[in-house]
């Protein structure tokens, strides 16, 4: 893509620890859609 995907998902994860976690997997689930996975997530 356009934008450096780790680093973003770096900046989203620290994001991530803000929201809700039910709002938070659905943003997960929209960054994943390329199917790529910059974060610890599960």
């Amino acid at each position: 893509g356009p934008f450096p995907l780790p680093i973003i998902g770096n900046l989203f994860q620290l994001e991530l620890k803000n929201v809700p976690k039910s709002f938070t997997r659905e943003s997960f689930l929209i960054m994943d859609l390329p199917g790529r996975r910059s974060g610890g997530f599960p």
